[in-house]
């Protein structure tokens, strides 16, 4: 498994890590690696994204689709992250979905307005996620 440091257009590799026969994985974080994003990317090619600040992380994942069944245990960013990221993603998948609609469907349709008010629902939903946190 690598650790990268991931940039806006790159990744690169700080360090690389094993899991035990228990599937229990231990990182160290060096003093010197600087607070940010992380990407942990397993041999074949699966990866999710954590936030190190020099806190302990806990997390626990089945290796299987592991962005799927992915869980912090422990790290109060990285909760925060992902609490937001599970809105967001879902939510910006159906927008674009719904924007390439409305596009194309006619304005004067009384099902526009539908589709418009279930686009500014999810937007809503996204800035809603953002405040409380």
């Amino acid at each position: 498994m690598y650790l990268v440091k991931a940039f806006a257009t790159s990744n690169q590799i700080v360090d690389t890590a094993s899991t035990d026969a228990h599937g229990n994985l231990l990182i160290t974080i060096k003093k010197t690696w600087p607070v940010g994003m992380y990407r942990l990317i397993t041999l074949t090619g699966q990866s999710f994204d954590l936030i190190l600040n020099h806190e302990n992380i806990d997390f626990t994942t089945t290796g299987a689709g592991m962005k799927a069944s992915f869980h912090v245990i422990h790290s109060l960013e990285n909760l925060i992250y992902y609490r937001y990221m599970g809105v967001k993603i879902p939510n910006q998948k159906k927008l674009k979905l719904l924007r390439s609609i409305l596009k194309s469907y006619p304005e004067n349709d009384p099902f526009y307005q539908v589709l418009k008010t279930q686009a500014e629902k999810l937007q809503s939903q996204i800035h809603s996620v953002a405040e409380k946190l």
